[in-house]
C-alpha cells in the first residue's frame, strides 16, 4: 500500500521509493490509466476537487469585482463623472463574465 509523505514526488511502499512504473500501476489498481492523473489522485486532492475549489474562488472573486463595480458606478453617478460611470459599468460586466467563466469550469466533468 502506497503512502504519501511529502507530496506527489515522494511515494513510498514499505520504505522503498517507487518508480514511475509502480506509480502508474498503483493508479491502474485505482482505475486510472493516465500517469499524470494518477499522481494527482494519489496526492492530497483529486482534479475534480481542484476544479471545484477554483470555480468557487473565481465565483467569489467575480462577485466581489461586480459589487465593487456597482459601488464605483453609484459613486460616479452621484458625482456626474461620465468616465467613472463607464468604468464602473465595464467592471460590472467584467465581474459577470468572471462568474460565467467560473460556472463553466464548475461544469467540467472528468
Amino acid at each position: 500500500m502506497a503512502r504519501t509523505t511529502l507530496g506527489f514526488d515522494r511515494l513510498y511502499d514499505n520504505g522503498v521509493r517507487n518508480t514511475a512504473s509502480s506509480i502508474t500501476s498503483c493508479g491502474a489498481r485505482a482505475g486510472i490509466n493516465n500517469p499524470l492523473l494518477t499522481l494527482i489522485k494519489v496526492g492530497m486532492m483529486d482534479l475534480n476537487t481542484i476544479l471545484t475549489l477554483f470555480a468557487k474562488f473565481a465565483t467569489i472573486g467575480g462577485g466581489l469585482w461586480l459589487v465593487w463595480g456597482a459601488i464605483q458606478t453609484g459613486i460616479n453617478l452621484r458625482d456626474h463623472n461620465g468616465p467613472g460611470i463607464q468604468g464602473g459599468i465595464w467592471q460590472i460586466v467584467g465581474g459577470g463574465l468572471i462568474i460565467a467563466a467560473a460556472q463553466l469550469f464548475a461544469n467540467i466533468a472528468l
